[in-house]
């Protein structure tokens, strides 16, 4: 349980520890001039491995791979963790050390980064395409922004396991009907903020009695949001439907967009203050914010965080708030009630870590 006295203690020390960076500073801050062959320049005069605290729950070596491609001599090293450990984990790092222990952050945990802000741990970079960015995305004095779009609530369904006759739900109601039981595959809403807002959405306009209903439907329920499309796709799995997951890339696993609210959210990104490699992380941050890897979010119904690539079509869609996932991770007292009214019905998460499970 995160403890709320945490945030006054960071504060705290860092008051004490160094006056200057208590506060962010009130200097403009200019975007930058320079192309990504000239910051690369200046980045291969760094010396190190460039820390990337990356939030998810599957391990992938294909961010890193990505970026050293094209700048082979800057190293960088993309772990890939729970958001709501990677906050912790440089929270503690700041009170043992002074020093967060990544140089950059791209996180699910909206509510972290105006809070870093604050006590001074936030490096503020415009990369060149800044006013490419909705300004509801991103903080206005460059300390973090919106870098890319995720969701949950989309339908996603193995075709060759469908009950016979059936017809793929259109909205959340419709995963109540016989054909369904011990069909679902869902993520454990009491373990995972995304997944626990996305529940309360449905509840706020169906009711517990839906929540009720859908535990009699004998849900196997799993740790992660990627663990459901990989049990979609195990023959041995009689599980055929989610919707707190995505595609894997198999063409029997598809995807449909409900006729009903769903949850997305521009997953944040941002440079730590207390990096010994300031260029490769501006270098990193203005690569996952330029043209070819915000085009790879342009897909499944999400979309990159920058005009020209999707942004506004999220704001334009019929079912979905991108701004209200934000509102709830500030309200930490509903977000742990939620959990709490999970947890009471269908129990504590079961299993071992998505990252280390082997699924």
């Amino acid at each position: 349980m995160r403890l709320s006295t945490v945030p006054a203690i960071l504060a705290s020390v860092l008051a004490l520890a160094s006056p200057a960076l208590s506060t962010p500073s009130n200097r403009a801050t200019d975007i930058e001039r320079r192309d990504l062959r000239q910051i690369y320049a200046a980045a291969r005069k760094e010396s190190g491995v460039l820390q990337v605290a990356w939030g998810g729950d599957e391990q992938s070596d294909s961010v890193a791979a990505a970026f050293e491609s094209l700048f082979p001599e800057v190293k960088v090293n993309v772990t890939v963790d729970l958001s709501k450990y990677w906050d912790m984990k440089t929270d503690r790092a700041f009170l043992e050390t002074g020093s967060d222990c990544v140089d950059a952050a791209f996180l699910q945990t909206m509510h972290d980064y105006p809070r870093w802000k604050s006590e001074g741990r936030l490096m503020p970079y415009k990369f060149r395409e800044w006013e490419d960015v909705d300004p509801r995305l991103k903080d206005e004095e460059g300390y973090y922004l919106g870098a890319f779009f995720y969701n949950f609530g989309p339908i996603i369904y193995n075709e060759n396991k469908l009950p016979a006759g059936a017809e793929i739900p259109k909205t959340y109601q419709d995963f109540l009907k016989p054909e369904w039981k011990n069909k679902l595959v869902l993520t454990y809403p009491n373990d995972d903020d995304a997944i626990a807002f996305l529940f309360s959405i449905i509840i706020e306009k169906y009711g517990w009695k839906w929540f009720s209903a859908l535990i009699s439907q004998n849900v196997h329920w799993v740790r992660g949001t990627a663990t459901p499309g990989k049990i979609l796709s195990q023959p041995s799995s009689q599980a055929a439907i989610s919707f707190t997951t995505f595609p894997t890339g198999e063409s029997n696993i598809k995807l449909v967009l409900p006729e009903d609210n769903y949850m997305c959210w521009p997953q944040r990104g941002a440079i730590f203050s207390s990096t010994k490699m300031p260029e490769s992380a501006r270098l990193f941050l203005s690569w996952v914010m330029g043209d070819d890897y915000q085009r790879n979010w342009q897909r499944n119904g999400l979309a990159g965080t920058r005009n020209g690539f999707g942004a506004q079509e999220m704001f334009q869609k019929e079912f979905v708030d991108p701004l209200a996932f934000e509102k709830f991770m500030v309200d930490r007292t509903k977000v742990e009630w939620y959990k709490l009214q999970f947890e009471s019905q269908i129990g504590t998460a079961q299993g071992l870590s998505p990252l280390v499970d082997g699924i």
